[in-house]
């Protein structure tokens, strides 16, 4: 009779515990969220291009590296950036560089990256789950875990409450976008447009799982090897997104803190590692490290000025509850690893320190930082549950108060992702005359176009162009002031335009809709030219040839 009373106990207690069975559930939910949300990001049909928000505009650059990779040899990929002439190219790569090695291979540039977005969002969801099962130990925590960090949110959602006060109506808005809120639901902000992230998170969360094994690994024999090889993985992250890899380098120190006992190992680790920074570095990225890449910035995004009063009000408004239960149990409840370290600095490093022209770029540190600090939060409300009846309200309280306005968000966009939310890019003219177009195109040919945000010579040909809009190029601390207006004095056919052809080494000069809506066009002085290509709106000119 005891063991029949004792059963649902353990049977409970087995299940709670259950890698496989909860990580079903975080892989049924979260990878089905993204599945569905993923293959409905991009969109090529007989009309043309489109995209939805949050990837926007951003699509055509994204197109453009991985056209740079997928039809140029390999010889050329260090010589220029696919959007500037005049510069090479300096881009975490990876996640563009693997879209391109599938357009080279014959995928389409939608089924290309459709298929390793999604793929990417799967990944992440089962890396995330087994890093967090290892930390918190049980399969029903990592679930919560993973949970509160893809729902993460602010206050925001009493403005839903509101609502609902006045007028019993479903969502439909984004609550973390409002007025006043800096933080938005990162799933939506950052994950689903920003595929270096998505891509750094899960190759960063499996270094750093590698990394504890190694550090804490007694068996000797290949160790060197191993060291190397991890330090040579560690260091290339560097392409793959450098704010993950400023994260695990934080993460490395203060495990090395915490355990400088191997030091061998970390001599090995730290040399291959160097070395492979360095060599990234100075092939990609150097030559783009100017001063306003680095500067002080107290407060992220509050209004200044700065104080702590108002610091700590910005946070319970941004973050809400998740903010003050990170607070609580790391310092009153003490709870302590060094993730949670690691989290505390990447959050009050992104507080204090901007190292790119743009601020708002910080939110990929407090990504981390909210990935890391869910750990001690999961933790508390763990604790609370397992006391009595007043602590289990409590916890459920806080855990829905802390994912109220992620999950309004995530609702609102699943409802509206391909509807309200898509933006039209290209048309499919443009996209077919790109495919007319490459046929004529040898490596390294330069083409002169508009400095548009939406070209579909960059996006689809890999051509090399002297710029692209400048709303991109700030961020590399690029100024194409002289090259726009010489482009406008090419477009004019002024006195000096054979001076300009021969110092841009230019082959070909498109005109079309985007060039007529942005340069004052001398169409008859462009007739001396072979036309080569043309369809309703757009006319292909080689300069080569007469």
């Amino acid at each position: 009779m005891s063991f029949i009373r004792s059963s649902p106990m353990a049977a409970l207690s087995r299940l709670k515990s259950n890698k496989f069975f909860w990580g079903l559930c975080a892989f049924l939910l979260w990878g089905g969220y993204f599945v569905y949300i993923g293959l409905r990001l991009i969109n090529v049909s007989d009309q043309g291009l489109t995209v939805a928000w949050p990837v926007n505009w951003e699509v055509a650059q994204h197109f453009a590296y991985a056209s740079f990779f997928a039809y140029n040899p390999p010889a050329l990929w260090t010589s220029h950036h696919p959007l500037y002439f005049d510069t090479p190219f300096a881009y975490p790569f990876a996640a563009d560089f693997f879209a391109g090695m599938f357009i080279r291979i014959g995928f389409s540039h939608e089924v290309a990256f459709v298929s390793l977005s999604v793929g990417t969002f799967l990944a992440l969801v089962l890396v995330l789950y087994l890093f967090y099962f290892r930390e918190l130990k049980f399969g029903s925590r990592a679930l919560v875990a993973a949970t509160i960090f893809f729902a993460n949110g602010g206050l925001a959602f009493f403005v839903y409450v509101q609502e609902v006060v006045k007028n019993l109506v479903p969502p439909s808005q984004y609550y973390t976008y409002a007025k006043d809120i800096a933080w938005n639901n990162s799933t939506i902000a950052q994950l689903l447009g920003q595929r270096s992230l998505t891509l750094g998170i899960p190759a960063t969360l499996l270094l750093i799982l590698l990394l504890l094994r190694w550090e804490r690994s007694h068996v000797n024999h290949g160790l060197w090897w191993r060291s190397m090889l991890l330090g040579i993985s560690a260091g290339s992250l560097m392409i793959v997104h450098i704010h993950s890899y400023i994260v695990l380098l934080f993460f490395a120190f203060i495990l090395f803190i915490k355990n400088p006992q191997p030091w061998k190992r970390w001599l090995m680790f730290g040399i291959s590692g160097f070395s492979a920074s360095f060599f990234w570095f100075y092939l990609f990225f150097a030559e783009h490290v100017t001063e306003n890449l680095f500067s002080i910035h107290p407060g992220w995004q509050m209004s200044w000025p700065f104080s702590f009063s108002h610091f700590f009000d910005f946070w319970i408004l941004n973050w809400g509850f998740f903010f003050a239960t990170a607070l609580w149990a790391i310092c009153i409840r003490g709870y302590r690893s060094p993730f949670v370290v690691v989290g505390v600095i990447v959050f009050l490093f992104a507080n204090f320190i901007s190292l790119q022209p743009s601020i708002w770029d910080n939110a990929k540190f407090f990504v981390w930082a909210y990935l890391f600090l869910t750990i001690p939060v999961t933790v508390f409300l763990s604790d609370l549950w397992h006391k009595k009846f007043a602590q289990k309200v409590l916890a459920i309280f806080l855990f829905f108060a802390i994912v109220a306005s992620g999950f309004l968000d995530l609702y609102v966009y699943a409802r509206q992702v391909d509807t309200v939310n898509t933006r039209f890019i290209m048309s499919r003219a443009d996209i077919d005359l790109a495919e007319r177009f490459r046929s004529l195109l040898l490596p390294g040919d330069t083409v002169l176009i508009a400095d548009t945000i939406d070209h579909w010579v960059s996006a689809y040909t890999g051509a090399r162009i002297l710029t692209a809009a400048n709303s991109w190029l700030w961020t590399f601390g690029i100024d194409n002031t002289v090259v726009k207006n010489d482009i406008a004095s090419l477009y004019a056919c002024s006195n000096d335009m054979d001076e300009l052809l021969t110092k841009y080494d230019i082959r070909y000069i498109v005109l079309g809709p985007r060039e007529r809506a942005n340069y004052a066009i001398s169409e008859d002085c462009l007739t001396r030219y072979l036309l080569v290509l043309k369809n309703k709106d757009t006319i292909i000119y080689d300069v080569k040839k007469y």
